[in-house]
C-alpha cells in the first residue's frame, strides 16, 4: 500500500474520488508499449475491489476516456427513470453470503474412509 502512494505521488495524477472515498489516478506519461496512459486505483480503508461503481470500472479498463463526474448522474437516472441499485460490498466468505434454500435444508455428513488392518491390501474386484 506504501508503494502505491509512493507512485500515485510521483507519477500519477488524481483523477476523481467517490463516494467510497476511492480515489483514482491516471500516469502522467503514457506506456511505452500500450502508448496510453495507465490508470489505478487505491482504496480508502477496504482493499474489496467489489466497492468500485460500474462507471468508473469502465474507465479504468479504458473503455471510456472520460472519468464519470458522478457515480450516478441525472443522464443515467433520466434515460431509464430508476436510479441504479446500490453497491453493496462482496459477503462470500461472511455469515451474510448467499446460500440457495435448497442447500440451507440439505444436511452433509463427512466422509470418513474406513480403516485397514496394517498388512492386508484392498483388492476389490
Amino acid at each position: 500500500m506504501f508503494f502505491h502512494r509512493l507512485r500515485a505521488i510521483f507519477s500519477g495524477d488524481l483523477v476523481g474520488v467517490d463516494d467510497n472515498g476511492i480515489r483514482y489516478y491516471a500516469s502522467r506519461y503514457p506506456h511505452p508499449l500500450t502508448k496510453r496512459r495507465q490508470r489505478w486505483a487505491i482504496f480508502s480503508d477496504s482493499t474489496d475491489a467489489t466497492c468500485i461503481s460500474p462507471q468508473w470500472h469502465l474507465w479504468l479498463h479504458h473503455t471510456t476516456m472520460k472519468p464519470p463526474e458522478h457515480p450516478f448522474s441525472e443522464a443515467i437516472i433520466g434515460e431509464t427513470g430508476v436510479s441504479p441499485a446500490p453497491i453493496f460490498h462482496n459477503l462470500s466468505g461472511t455469515q451474510h453470503a448467499y446460500w440457495p434454500v435448497f442447500v440451507k435444508k440439505m444436511c452433509f455428513n463427512r466422509w470418513k474412509p474406513k480403516r485397514q488392518k496394517k498388512g492386508t491390501l484392498n483388492n476389490a474386484r
